[in-house]
């Protein structure tokens, strides 16, 4: 279930710049800002995915330590 969600927040994220992407490529933003936006995106994804990795293994932690 966490892969189903994880996938959706890429491609909802891709599509996003995309869509910036082609904010750009009409001129109604700067390449600077493309690429703010671009990084701002890429690191929601980063976060998602390093915050659900440390979610998973505390849950195993805590279900070991538990039920040893």
């Amino acid at each position: 279930m966490n892969t189903d969600i994880e996938s959706k927040k890429s491609i909802s994220n891709a599509d996003e710049i995309r869509k910036y992407k082609e904010l750009f490529r009409e001129g109604i933003i700067s390449e600077k800002e493309f690429n703010i936006k671009k990084q701002e995106l890429l690191n929601l994804y980063n976060f998602f995915n390093f915050y659900h990795s440390k979610m998973k293994s505390k849950s195993k932690k805590s279900f070991c330590e538990v039920n040893p």
